[in-house]
This record gives C-alpha cells, structure tokens and sequence, in this order.
C-alpha cells in the first residue's frame, strides 16, 4: 500500500489568540490525514503561543516553532524551513479549511506527475462566528497562465495555495522585503516557470475584519506597483497593456476609500487614472458601484440574504451573497475580463515555448532549505 504523500501546512501566528484555535481545528480536520502542522510563532506578545502548545499537546502531528518578529513572510519562510513535506500548504491564523480541502488539491497535484507549481481554491468570506459573508471571485486558470495570473489575481488569498515544495526552493520562497502582496509574488514567480491548476470548490473561509493587510488600500497600491516593478526589472514578460490596466484596477479601489473619508476631490483625481488606465472596465465598474449605491439606499435588495455557516455550505455551490448586486452588469464586466485573459492565454503558450529567457533563472529570495536561519540569501 503506497503511503500517501506529506503535507506540510504552515500557520504564521502573531498576536491571533482570539482566532487560531479555530483555524487549527480546521486543519487538523482535513479528511487527508498525513500531515505535519507547523506553527510559527511570530513573536506574539498575547497568548498566541500558549494556545499553540495546548492544541501541539493533544494533536501529535503538530508542533510549535518560535522566532522573534518578523512579519508575514518570515515567518511563512521560517516554518516551510523547518517542514519536511514535499507540499507546503499555508493558512493564516484567523482562516478556515473545509475538510476536503487537502485531498482535493493533492489529488489533482498527483494526477499532474508532480509538474505544477501550485494548485489554488476559491474562497468564501466569513465573519467572526464563522458564518459566510460572500463568495469570492470564480476565476479559472490553469496551465501556463503568467500573463493571465498578472492581469487578474485568480487566487486573492494566501491560505488558498497547496505549493510545490520544488517550485518554492526554485523561487527562493517569500519575499520578505515587501509588507504586502508578497503572497502575489511568490504565485506569479511561480506561474512564470510552472504550470498551475485549481480545484473549482470553495474550500476556503477568509476571516473579513477591519485588521486585515487587504483594507489597507494605500499600502496594497504601493506593493502591487512595487511588484510589478520587480517583475519587470526581472525581464518578466508582462504587456504594458496588462500594468496599465492593472495600475487603473487599484486606482478605482483607490476611490471608494477616498471618497468614504470625504476627500472628494482626490477621490476623482483617482477616478480619472482609473478612467485614462483602462476606460471601458472602469466606465461599466463605476456605473455598477453606482447602481448598487443607489439600490442599498433606498433599500431594494433582489435577493435575500442567507447566512449559514462555513463548514455547513457545500463548497461547489455558487451562492450569490449580495442581496443589492447587479448579475447582468457582473456579467458584462466578467465577459470583457474572459475576452482580455482569452488573449493573454496566446501569449503564455508563447512564453512556455521558450523557456529560456533570464527571467526564468532563479530569483534572489529565501532559501527555505536553510533550517538554521531561515533568513533571506541572495543567490
């Protein structure tokens, strides 16, 4: 009988007494059962790790590792270091798993002969208690999808990913100088040397509350330019086509933020470079965002809104969350993404003919292998 493969889940945990308990009872539930837990203390200064070491007490497959602060990234890089899998598996210390989760991304990533470099999931958001807020983005890629992957973030949650423990080491592991998106850049990384894959099922429970990374919209802005940036200086081959009309994405998220805080004047200086980046997307997106406003205003929803919990909800179900949204409108904008990413697929089967180029040589990043340390090595 052959011994099914280990997975290594790591669980970056700074300051998360309130929510781990629940993520790790999430993953120790996974219906694939050879696995190794590797909890990262980050320096937490609550009782993060005195959580940790009671559920490493009663659950022998998990452990606890601890190191001083050093964000995110260090410390997703200081627990894969540590790890033995030949899959890494992240999730965040406020975030859910559905039970399957694991088989069924490693059930696709064997059929593969052990080629892609990451399969993803889709995700639903949760509130506090668990129960689902909304469904994230449905975007299908798969293959040789980099071009595609920098134009839309299919994946738009770390906690999604089961990681080849190959394509890490190939591309250094987290970058750790970025304070955000370092999550989109180890994916891109990827997806520029390997084929990726997902399985179509919600199988994710992102925890939406106000000290998520994600709200803060200034900084994602500035990371996202600094990505792409870096792509480029690595002779990444990213249309300017698709950082432009990436640059106008951020700057219409820009503009909801700006205006909530009342500064209505920059709030259209940011309209306007969304509008100039990328104006039929834009045009149709702002008068959605309006549509939806005025809808919720006088309080006309279309559907009503059914709140279940995560684990409860069948995860191939497609629920359609917000009472006040516009289908046919969403529809419009998901036809125009389908015809640009039908486009950029071209050039990506371009890209995976030649394979050659000096963006497709390793990056500097973190040497995940190095279990002393687990700091960055330039390479």
């Amino acid at each position: 009988m052959t011994k099914e493969p280990l997975v290594s889940v790591i669980v970056p945990a700074w300051n998360s007494e309130r929510t781990l308990l629940a993520t790790l009872e999430s993953v120790a539930a996974q219906t694939h059962r050879n696995l190794e837990i590797v909890i990262v203390d980050d320096g937490s200064t609550d009782s993060t790790a005195a959580v940790a070491a009671a559920f490493c007490e009663r659950e022998p497959r998990a452990r606890l590792v601890r190191k001083e602060n050093g964000g995110l990234s260090s410390a997703r890089n200081f627990g894969m270091s540590a790890a033995r899998g030949d899959w890494f598996a992240p999730i965040d210390a406020d975030d859910l798993w559905h039970r399957t989760k694991i088989e069924k991304q490693l059930a696709l990533a064997l059929r593969s002969a052990g080629s892609v470099g990451f399969i993803y999931c889709w995700y639903r958001e949760v509130d506090d208690a668990g129960r689902v807020l909304a469904s994230g983005p449905r975007v299908p890629l798969s293959g040789r999808v980099f071009s595609q992957l920098a134009y839309v973030n299919a994946v738009e949650n770390g906690s999604a990913l089961l990681l080849s423990r190959r394509a890490v080491e190939d591309i250094g592991g987290y970058d750790e100088s970025l304070p955000a998106l370092e999550d989109v850049m180890l994916q891109l990384r990827i997806a520029a040397r390997y084929p990726i894959d997902l399985v179509r099922e919600h199988l994710v429970g992102w925890r939406r509350h106000s000290s998520n990374m994600s709200s803060d919209i200034d900084l994602i802005r500035r990371c996202s330019r600094e990505v792409y940036s870096r792509l480029i200086a690595e002779r990444a081959p990213l249309p300017p086509r698709v950082v432009r009309r990436v640059w106008a994405r951020n700057a219409f998220h820009t503009v909801k933020q700006r205006a909530d805080a009342g500064e209505y004047a920059t709030a259209l200086a940011w309209l306007a470079r969304a509008l100039a980046g990328d104006p039929l997307r834009s045009t149709i997106l702002l008068g959605h965002r309006a549509a939806r406003s005025i809808r919720r205003r006088l309080g006309r929803p279309g559907r009503v809104l059914r709140i279940s919990r995560f684990e409860e909800v069948d995860p191939a179900a497609e629920l359609l969350m917000d009472p006040f949204d516009l289908p046919q409108v969403q529809a419009l904008l998901d036809a125009i993404d389908r015809r640009r990413l039908d486009r950029l697929s071209q050039m990506d089967a371009k890209m995976a003919c030649s394979r050659s180029g000096d963006f497709l040589r390793k990056t500097p990043g973190v040497d995940v292998a190095d279990t002393q340390s687990g700091k960055r090595k330039q390479t």
